[in-house]
């Protein structure tokens, strides 16, 4: 890439590596990882002035099965999840997407 004159590395992380959880401590830490991680080498490249952008996407929640074993099979359930709740996101769905929608 630096060859080529620059480009950009994308790493997808989730909002759980923005705001912690409970129950989902484990994925919380590697999705905080892949986000430091992402802030490191976008350092790393900024200072070599290679033309090299690193940055890293945290999108919300998806309704999946998961969410069932974390936070109980109740109608509403996603949407009084700690993660989703208390997000910050600037945009917030009326329900949490399901991967057929988000496709």
């Amino acid at each position: 890439m630096r060859e080529g004159g620059g480009g950009s590395i994308i790493n997808v992380s989730s909002i759980a590596g923005i705001k912690a959880s409970p129950n989902v401590s484990g994925y919380c830490a590697s999705k905080g990882a892949v986000r430091l991680f992402t802030k490191s080498v976008a350092l790393e490249c900024a200072a070599a002035k290679d033309g090299v952008r690193v940055n890293s996407l945290h999108p919300g929640i998806v309704e999946t099965p998961i969410w069932d074993s974390l936070i109980g099979d109740q109608r509403g359930r996603l949407e009084r999840a700690p993660a989703r709740r208390d997000a910050g996101c600037a945009y917030r769905p009326r329900r949490a997407p399901r991967p057929r929608r988000t496709a």
